[in-house]
C-alpha cells in the first residue's frame, strides 16, 4: 500500500499539527463543469477542562486561502489537489466519545466568482483578454488560449449580465473552450483556464481492467447515450442585414477510433438560435463547440488507488482490456479524491466521443 500524507496549506502557511493529528476525512472535488470543492471532517470532543479543540471562532473562517495536496509514497514533494477557500463549518456532537467532528467545507476560485452579478460591457476586446482580465481579478494566473474578437463596434459589444463565472462560461461555450481554475501541481498556485483540453499526447495513466493483481482500475462503468450526438446549423443577420449560416457535421478530433456521429439515421440536426453572433467564421466556430460537447456520449467512471498518481480533470488517460469498443484513450472531466488515515482513492470521470482505437498505441495498449 502506497503511504499517502496530506499537506494542508491555510493562510499559505501550514495548518497546526492538532488539525492534521485530528483528521478522519478529505474530500477533495475538482471538476470541468463545476466549482472544486473541499470537505475536510476532523475529531474533535470534550476536553477534561470543559473545552472543544478545533472550534475556536477564528479558525477556518470564511474567505481564508486554503491548499491541499498530497505526498504520495517516497516521492518527496506534494502534488497539488486544490487550491481555494474555506466557506462553510458544521460540528457534530456525538453522545460518546469520539462520536463528535467538525467538518470544514470550501470552493475553489470559481464559487467566489459566482458571487455577484453586474453589468458590463466588454468593447472591442477578444474572449480570451475579457477572459484573462476576469481572472487578474481573482489573483489567479491566466492560462488563455487566443480568439478572435466576435463583436466590434460599430457591429456590437459584448455585454457581460450575470456573475463572472457564468459569464465566462458563456463565453467558453461559444468558443469550444473549458472555463476551471485547478492549482498548479507542484507549488499550488491556482490557475484560470480557458482553452480547449484534449486527450492527444501521452497518456496520464494506462489502467487495465480486470487484469488480476496488474489491475489499474476498479469498480469500473461505461455508459454510452446513443442518441446524445447531433450536428448543428447556425444563422443569423449581419449589420449589413446580410444572411451568414454556418454548418457542422463531424467532430474537430475524436478520442478513439469511429465518431458516435459515424451511422446515425437518420441524420440528428440541431438549430443555434439566440448567440448574438452575426459573422460566419463565429457562427461555425459555435456550431463546431456544440458539436463538440454533444459527441462526448460514451462515460466512464471508476476507482483507482494511490498507486496511480492523482489525477486532474483534463488528463488524457488510456483502458486497456475494457473491450474493442472502450478500450483505448479517454478524457478525465472530473476526479474525486478520497483520504483517510488508512486509505485514498480517487474517483474519476472521463469521456470520449468515439468507440474503438486507433494507432499504434491503441494497437499496444487495447
Amino acid at each position: 500500500m502506497t503511504a499517502v500524507t496530506v499537506v494542508l496549506l491555510v493562510d499559505n502557511a501550514p495548518a497546526p499539527g492538532e488539525v492534521l493529528d485530528a483528521l478522519q476525512e478529505l474530500v477533495v472535488e475538482t471538476t470541468l463543469d463545476a466549482p472544486g470543492t473541499f470537505r475536510l471532517r476532523l475529531g474533535t470532543g470534550l476536553s477534561p477542562r470543559g473545552e472543544w479543540p478545533l472550534l475556536e471562532a477564528d479558525r477556518f473562517t470564511a474567505g481564508q486561502s486554503v491548499r491541499i495536496g498530497a505526498v504520495l509514497g517516497t516521492v518527496p514533494l506534494p502534488v497539488f489537489l486544490f487550491a481555494g477557500y474555506a466557506a462553510t463549518r458544521s460540528v457534530v456532537y456525538g453522545e460518546n466519545a469520539g462520536d463528535s467532528s467538525v467538518e470544514v467545507g470550501g470552493l475553489d476560485a470559481t464559487g467566489l466568482m459566482n458571487l455577484q452579478d453586474r453589468t458590463q460591457a466588454w468593447p472591442n476586446l477578444p474572449d480570451a483578454v475579457i477572459a484573462a482580465q476576469i481572472f487578474a481579478g481573482y489573483k489567479l494566473v491566466p492560462q488563455v488560449s487566443p480568439t478572435g474578437p466576435v463583436l466590434i463596434e460599430p457591429e456590437g459589444t459584448t455585454v457581460q449580465r450575470g456573475s463572472d463565472i457564468r459569464f465566462l462560461r458563456r463565453l467558453a461555450r461559444r468558443n469550444g473552450f473549458e472555463v476551471f481554475t485547478l492549482p498548479q501541481a507542484n507549488t499550488g498556485i491556482e490557475v484560470g483556464h480557458f482553452h480547449q483540453v484534449s486527450a492527444e499526447g501521452l497518456p496520464v495513466a494506462t489502467l487495465a481492467v480486470r487484469a488480476g493483481s496488474a489491475s489499474g482500475v476498479t469498480d469500473l462503468r461505461i455508459g454510452h447515450d446513443m442518441l446524445r450526438a447531433t450536428t448543428v446549423t447556425a444563422d443569423a443577420m449581419d449589420l449589413r442585414h446580410s444572411g451568414q449560416s454556418a454548418e457542422v457535421t463531424a467532430v474537430s478530433s475524436t478520442i478513439g477510433g469511429t465518431s458516435v456521429l459515424s451511422g446515425l439515421s437518420p441524420t440528428p440536426v440541431t438549430r443555434l438560435t439566440g448567440t448574438a453572433l452575426t459573422g460566419a467564421g463565429d457562427l461555425r466556430t459555435a456550431a463546431q463547440a456544440l458539436v463538440d460537447r454533444a459527441a462526448l456520449a460514451i462515460v466512464a467512471e471508476g476507482t483507482v488507488d494511490a498507486s496511480v498518481g492523482p489525477l486532474r480533470p483534463g488528463d488524457p488517460i488510456r483502458l486497456a482490456g475494457a473491450g474493442p469498443a472502450y478500450s483505448g484513450p479517454w478524457l478525465v472531466r472530473k476526479v474525486v479524491h478520497r483520504i483517510t488515515p488508512r486509505a485514498y482513492s480517487q474517483r474519476f470521470t472521463a469521456v470520449r466521443n468515439a468507440v474503438g482505437d486507433s494507432g499504434l498505441l491503441g494497437a499496444l495498449g487495447g
